[in-house]
């Protein structure tokens, strides 16, 4: 079952995106932080708690998404508002079997109907091409975290709405604490 993340579900969720990130291979030398990351946005400005889903089965939370508001900045200072999808967790004996895509659906429905007009995610770069994500640079979009051009990912929820978008991604500074 698809659902949105209540309080009562925090703690649970945290362990599991502690899980999903400790089985990864992106971690094998780093601090795993993620789901300190994810108790930080819940207290942002950007968190939007409709965006926070999870999927239960039976009594077990198995996966989990999030999308928080960033702002796109042009050369004029100009701001778009886009999501930004970090992270997603899956229990890791669950990997690799679908959890993650249906998360990811849930989530894009839930933003289309609250009229968000896009998605960005640093990610892996087999996994969100698949699953409609394009090159940010397509969109002439950048971030401000140096060396992830090849995985800085958008999907337009608006068609257009990147079009003119040409900036670089805000990520507040909880991602960087």
């Amino acid at each position: 079952m698809l659902r949105q993340e209540v309080p009562e579900d925090y703690r649970e969720v945290e362990r599991l995106v502690y899980s999903a990130f400790e089985s990864s291979k992106l971690f094998n030398y780093q601090k795993i932080t993620e789901h300190e990351l994810v108790a930080k946005l819940r207290k942002s400005d950007g968190f939007v708690p409709e965006l926070s889903i999870v999927v239960q089965e039976g009594w077990e939370i198995t996966g989990h998404i999030l999308l928080t508001k960033v702002d796109i900045k042009n050369e004029n200072g100009e701001m778009l508002e886009v999501l930004a999808l970090a992270p997603m967790s899956v229990m890791p004996v669950l990997q690799k079997t679908g959890v993650g895509l249906q998360l990811i659906m849930e989530s894009v429905d839930v933003a289309k109907k609250m009229n968000f007009g896009a998605v960005v995610v640093l990610g892996h770069k087999e996994y969100y091409p698949k699953h409609g994500f394009k090159l940010a640079s397509n969109y002439g979009i950048s971030a401000n975290i140096d060396g992830v051009e090849d995985c800085l990912f958008a999907l337009e929820l608006q068609d257009g709405y990147l079009k003119d978008a040409k900036g670089k991604i805000e990520y507040p500074a909880v991602f960087f604490e």
